[in-house]
């Protein structure tokens, strides 16, 4: 991540990994704050623990026939960063 993609600490851009159902209702991780987790200029991994994360979902997600994997990346309210960065995804998967 570039400087300045952070945020502010009082309100840290963030990322969280997200998962549709084939109907198309989310599943969703818990935010991950840029600032504190994700290195800048150097390749990082994300791991959420699939058994143990608690989730958010849209209620009615079917959480057996998750079919399409994203991330959101949000900026916080307080962020003065008007920049661009760009985000890689070399490999997902799951064990």
């Amino acid at each position: 991540m570039p400087a300045g993609s952070q945020g502010d600490p009082s309100s840290p851009n963030v990322i969280q990994l997200t998962f549709r159902d084939s109907i198309l209702n989310l599943k969703y991780s818990h935010l991950i704050d840029i600032n504190n987790h994700i290195s800048r200029n150097v390749w990082t991994e994300i791991i959420i623990d699939m058994k143990n994360e608690i989730w958010d979902y849209d209620m009615g997600c079917i959480l057996s026939q998750l079919c399409r994997y994203g991330i959101r990346i949000k900026r916080g309210s307080a962020s003065t960063y008007n920049g661009s960065f760009t985000f890689y995804i070399d490999a997902y998967g799951w064990d």
